[in-house]
């Protein structure tokens, strides 16, 4: 049995729905310590009445406080929003631990890439569900796949049941779900890379017996449509939700002009939609080809909310993206992944996931 001297001591910035399912899961290890770093008051005071210290990020010029909480860390993960990101990597840099987050915008993915070269610890953006989790399970399926094949990656974040016109409430990130629905969405088409329209290629979904909806999405898989330009013939992702969906969001986004008023459509969403804990995800890659291969090949996974104690609920996005990035910073601790400079998650194949034991809960999956 670990000692607490021997624990590996690692740092979570941001207490909010992924960084408290991270700080469940190390909490639980016999392996790993735990702190974290957070602007709220009150949610440092709750974590330390569970035996978790912190430290309060106040101010604009919040480095020092991080540089100094990062001494004698082997790991920070970033479980802020993306506008943090950056920061915290500078400073890992700095202080020599492995960097990890759940970046959903590519922007953020490329500036924390380009910092990452040369440095003497490994540097992981991305981490969690899509891209992450998703992006090596996808690289499995177009590994199985081979060349010539034509891939679709389908992930939906929904409410268990379906509540309002729009089937969606606040689940995950607001900030991470305007850039999915109005950037370009990097795809391969005929063997050359293309970006597609974001909400577009509308199609019908189905799954256990009930009906929903998908569409092109942007974000998830531009590491491996650049990978794989040249070798298969299309390659896309899509976002599943209750149908309805994009007919409404289409109205807000395109005929109400709010898709160039971004921070009015992102406040409309935080004010207007339901918190929901209570969700499911779905998760299908297919791969399809030319008479005469063993494809269509398809892969499902389903994953539903977990109840906690005290009658609260920790959704399956927080769950899935919790497992992933403790599976990766557990994989990188130990020495069973490059230790040095940008990790990409289509080189972190499911085999070598399923090493860590954080990894069990997805693998059932």
């Amino acid at each position: 049995m670990s000692t607490q001297s021997s624990k590996r001591n690692v740092l979570v910035v941001g207490a909010g729905r992924l960084g408290s399912a991270i700080i469940r899961r190390l909490q639980a290890s016999e392996n790993y310590g735990v702190s974290i770093a957070d602007p709220h008051r009150e949610t440092l005071q709750r974590n330390r009445a569970m035996g978790v210290e912190g430290v309060e990020l106040c101010g604009t010029q919040y480095l020092p406080i991080l540089k100094n909480a990062m001494q004698n860390v082997s790991a920070v993960i970033c479980a802020a929003p993306d506008f943090v990101a950056l920061d915290v990597a500078r400073a890992a840099l700095e202080c020599g631990c492995h960097y990890l987050d759940a970046a959903e915008n590519p922007a953020t993915r490329s500036q924390i890439g380009a910092l990452a070269a040369g440095a003497g610890s490994a540097f992981v953006p991305g981490c969690g569900l899509a891209p992450g989790y998703v992006s090596s399970l996808a690289a499995e399926v177009l590994r199985e796949a081979g060349p010539g094949a034509e891939i679709t990656v389908y992930v939906g974040a929904l409410p268990k049941q379906r509540i309002n016109r729009l089937g969606y409430g606040n689940m995950w990130g607001i900030d991470g779900l305007m850039t999915e629905y109005t950037s370009p969405c990097r795809a391969i088409r005929a063997r050359q890379i293309v970006d597609l329209l974001p909400l577009s290629e509308l199609e019908d979904f189905h799954f256990k017996g009930m009906k929903f909806e998908a569409f092109t999405t942007a974000g998830t898989l531009d590491d491996l449509v650049q990978s794989n330009a040249g070798r298969v013939n299309g390659l896309a992702f899509k976002t599943i939700r209750y149908p309805g969906h994009l007919d409404y969001m289409k109205l807000l986004i395109d005929d109400l002009g709010l898709g160039a008023r971004t921070a009015m459509l992102k406040s409309l969403l935080l004010n207007g939609l339901p918190r929901v804990d209570a969700d499911q995800l779905i998760v299908c890659v297919e791969a399809r080809a030319a008479a005469g291969t063993d494809l269509p090949l398809r892969r499902e996974l389903h994953f539903t909310s977990t109840e906690l104690p005290g009658g609260q609920s920790e959704s399956s996005v927080a769950s899935v993206s919790a497992d992933h990035v403790c599976s990766v910073m557990d994989l990188l601790c130990g020495e069973s992944l490059p230790a040095h400079g940008l990790l990409s998650h289509s080189e972190i194949s499911l085999g070598t996931l399923s090493q860590s034991v954080f990894f069990k809960p997805l693998d059932q999956g």
